[in-house]
């Protein structure tokens, strides 16, 4: 089944009051399936304009009325993973990562083998890429060259259309985050090097990308179709079959770099 992504991007920020900046621009970007044939997806672009902004009115109780009542039973995905918990006001990130975690951990005793296989490389350093072509580089990147950036590694496979969908949100990352210190870099299935190009190019994938030589994805056990997120230190944070990496779990990785918060300088 297809899992794309939408890609939501807020800018253009301007300072309402001192020191509270919001968005007056919000852009939306996701794939939705296309009239042409089956396995084919479009392309579709939304963006929301800000025209006025008011300063003077309270929406203390507005605010209130959306959120959670104590005790409610809620479902967070900001966090990648859904998890289920009782709201309790003034709960802490670090409570809600515990929560996050032990929600893993159970699913992990529940799940066969090829999915602790993704749950195995959360925390351990990036398995080695194996493969003697690199496209799109003049210098093929390593893990070592690599340290000190946060990484986005997509294991893809052209040939498939599993992958296809999250080919336009995958692009809008390496621009909307590039700027900001993020590498993209792919693994494409084993192929003949023509053949690879063609289907990066009809694409429009410029990023760099190896042609496996069957032993990266014996490495990572996880197949194709898959995107991981790797932290400056070389380990692996977190693994996604046939989706990408929620925005908001990037730009945490990002907000460690010195001088950027998600859009705010």
């Amino acid at each position: 089944q297809f899992k794309p992504n939408e890609l939501i991007r807020f800018r253009d920020y301007r300072e309402v009051t001192p020191g509270v900046w919001i968005p007056f621009r919000e852009d939306r970007a996701f794939t939705h399936p296309a009239k042409s044939g089956p396995n084919r997806r479009q392309y579709i672009h939304l963006w929301v304009a800000v025209e006025e902004v008011r300063t003077d009115v309270d929406l203390t109780e507005r605010v209130e009325s959306l959120c959670p009542r104590e005790g409610e039973d809620v479902q967070d995905m900001r966090f990648g993973e859904p998890i289920h918990y009782t709201y309790k006001r003034g709960r802490t990130n670090d409570e809600l990562q515990g929560l996050v975690e032990a929600e893993r951990k159970r699913r992990l005793a529940k799940t066969p083998a090829p999915r602790r296989a993704e749950e195995n490389l959360i925390g351990s350093p990036a398995p080695v890429l194996s493969g003697k072509v690199w496209l799109n580089a003049d210098r093929p990147p390593s893990w070592e060259a690599l340290r000190g950036k946060t990484v986005l590694l997509a294991l893809l496979d052209l040939s498939q259309p599993s992958f296809l969908p999250l080919v336009p949100p995958l692009l809008g990352f390496q621009e909307m985050y590039g700027k900001q210190g993020l590498v993209v870099i792919g693994v494409h299935a084993k192929g003949p090097r023509e053949d690879v190009a063609t289907r990066l190019a009809n694409e429009h994938i410029t990023f760099p990308v190896l042609i496996d030589d069957g032993q990266t994805t014996e490495r990572y056990g996880i197949g194709y179709s898959a995107c991981l997120l790797i932290d400056r230190e070389g380990k692996v944070v977190s693994v996604y079959k046939d989706s990408l990496a929620p925005p908001a779990e990037i730009e945490k990785l990002l907000e460690r770099r010195a001088g950027w918060r998600g859009g705010h300088r």
